[in-house]
């Protein structure tokens, strides 16, 4: 009962929470919030948004690739490291992406770094 109430409940603010999720800069986030409100947004639309509400987070995700580095940092980190198969969309646009995100490494490294994870994860099963 409480898992379902608790489904209930997330998928209720998930129609709030989209806009905070992907639609406003990282610079302009609204009424205050935070990048942590964004990264739990993002959770939420993962895991219980409807498809259509994921793919305007993935939009989102490649809109601001080359715009807002720093909100497409919040947003793909956010969506990725879980055990939904919904990440795999934003694996696939980081698995493309050959730019350098901290030293050495880049965002196609850390792309095959969770694929990995995933794959591991699975023989352990």
């Amino acid at each position: 009962m409480v898992r379902g109430l608790a489904l209930i409940v997330s998928v209720c603010l998930c129609a709030g929470v989209v806009a905070v999720c992907h639609a406003y800069p990282s610079s302009n986030l609204p009424f205050g919030a935070k990048p942590s409100d964004r990264r739990v947004a993002c959770w939420v639309v993962r895991d219980f948004g409807t498809d259509e509400q994921f793919g305007r987070l993935v939009s989102a995700i490649r809109q601001s690739q080359y715009e807002d580095r720093q909100r497409y940092d919040e947003l793909w980190s956010a969506t990725i490291g879980s055990d939904n198969n919904r990440e795999n969309e934003v694996l696939e646009i980081l698995l493309a992406d050959q730019r350098v995100v901290q030293g050495n490494k880049r965002y196609s490294d850390i792309a095959r770094g969770e694929l990995a994870r995933i794959k591991a994860r699975g023989v352990r099963n």
